[in-house]
């Protein structure tokens, strides 16, 4: 008897020690159930301290579709986006016959969609560049270049309509595309003295640089941004001519050189104040994010590098919608969770614009960049809400965090591809007056004996 009560008294003291050499997890033992301390703990309540940034300037020569057109939001201020393109030959050694005469030249733009207000107007104007467009060179979103400040053409107070078919040269069926007029001097210029002209690309460019297609904004900005497919056979300058021999001749010149898109921002008086007085320490009740290089989310994690001696399971991060879905002007669709430097530029370990990678943290996949999360979608969070938001797995970027393979720079939130899509949204701050629409990190792990 007394050696079962020994055994007992033994079993007794061993589970006692064992108990009290538990280690403390970062959330209380109240919170995490019993049966997780042999496995596992989890923590919904680690610091985060967001703000909002104007974007870094990004690559748009190799954009699928070229915006133009302007929006005036009362949060997020005005955008503009024009474009630079150049114009090149159909064919070397281009001849128009005896005596050609241009009879009128029109720009063609192959629409691909539109963002915003489908009924609002635009006006656009066109100038020819006096500064080459380099083939060779990658060209950013804040990039101007020279241009003659006397206008070729026009297209003034138009709808765009990217559906309905447009009938031209004798009724011939087209698909919808915007038509802008050049004008008749421009044309009679074109054809005198010719020389060389067309004979190469090379000497065509000499002539004509490239043009500069502009959204007017001198009377307000309108309220959407057109897509256009530059590279479809209905996307060019069109150039209708007669000459000595044959009237109704007409031919396209291609926008297959270089071209790129052109951004402006103006941010509305919130904006502005955020950017300009920040709380660092806690971090803006609201923060923002707009494609066009305009406004990205700096997201910090300042307490993450106590976390030592685990091995991440999982980790999460959601950040929330402010407001309701707005249909019209569409919150991003996607939002990529990039890396950050020291000086708050986004880090990409890998970019291909032609296919739109961006891989910035190591949960990405390079045949998916939104494999680890970034939709907008309807989720619920951990107060059990239904709410709209963007969430992202991020355990291997925290695990690496943890074991010192990067460092704790922080995150940024940018939208996808940010290259071509204006949207833009409002989103929830680490110190948004609502606790249960802050941003939130939650993380699965297990302790690792050191």
């Amino acid at each position: 008897m007394m050696y079962k009560f020994r055994l007992l008294y033994l079993l007794f003291i061993f589970l006692l020690s064992a108990a009290s050499c538990r280690k403390a997890t970062l959330i209380g033992d109240e919170l995490i159930p019993e049966s997780d301390f042999l496995q596992s703990a989890r923590s919904d309540t680690f610091t985060i301290i967001t703000n909002t940034l104007p974007d870094d300037s990004i690559v748009t020569s190799f954009n699928l579709y070229y915006a133009l057109g302007s929006l005036n939001d009362d949060t997020l201020g005005t955008t503009s986006a024009d474009i630079y393109t150049q114009i090149l030959l159909p064919t070397s050694n281009l001849t128009f016959g005896t005596n050609p005469v241009a009879d009128s030249i029109v720009l063609m733009l192959d629409y691909a969609g539109l963002y915003g207000d489908s009924l609002a107007q635009h006006s656009v104007q066109v100038f020819k560049m006096l500064e080459d467009i380099e083939t060779s060179t990658a060209y950013y979103s804040d990039a101007k270049l020279h241009i003659l400040p006397v206008e070729i053409g026009s297209n003034i107070n138009f709808v765009p309509n990217v559906s309905d078919s447009v009938y031209i040269e004798d009724s011939v069926k087209t698909p919808a595309h915007l038509r802008i007029k050049l004008s008749d001097w421009f044309g009679q210029e074109l054809f005198t003295s010719i020389g060389d002209r067309f004979v190469s690309n090379e000497t065509f460019l000499e002539y004509l640089k490239g043009v500069y297609i502009k959204t007017d904004v001198s009377a307000g900005h309108s309220n959407s941004i057109m897509y256009f497919n530059m590279s479809s056979v209905y996307s060019g300058m069109k150039i209708y001519y007669h000459n000595d021999v044959n009237d109704s001749l007409s031919i396209l010149f291609p926008f297959s050189g270089n071209k790129f898109n052109a951004f402006t921002h103006d941010y509305g008086s919130v904006v502005d104040n955020y950017i300009a007085s920040p709380d660092t320490t806690a971090g803006d009740e609201n923060v923002f994010v707009q494609g066009f290089s305009g406004l990205k989310t700096s997201v910090r994690f300042p307490y993450l590098d106590s976390l030592k001696n685990v091995s991440i399971n999982k980790a999460e991060i959601v950040f929330t919608i402010d407001g309701a879905y707005d249909s019209v002007f569409a919150a991003p669709p996607s939002i990529l969770l990039v890396r950050t430097d020291s000086t708050k530029r986004n880090v990409y370990d890998a970019i291909s614009y032609s296919i739109e990678l961006y891989h910035s943290l190591p949960d990405q996949s390079f045949n998916d960049p939104l494999n680890y999360g970034g939709r907008l979608d309807t989720l619920i969070n951990i107060y059990g809400q239904s709410v709209l938001a963007y969430k992202y797995d991020i355990s291997l970027y925290i695990q690496d965090i943890v074991l010192g393979k990067l460092k704790n720079d922080g995150l940024m939130l940018v939208c996808y591809p940010g290259n071509r899509i204006p949207n833009g949204v409002t989103l929830c701050g680490s110190n948004h007056p609502d606790i249960t629409k802050r941003p939130y990190l939650s993380i699965t792990y297990t302790l690792v004996d050191p």
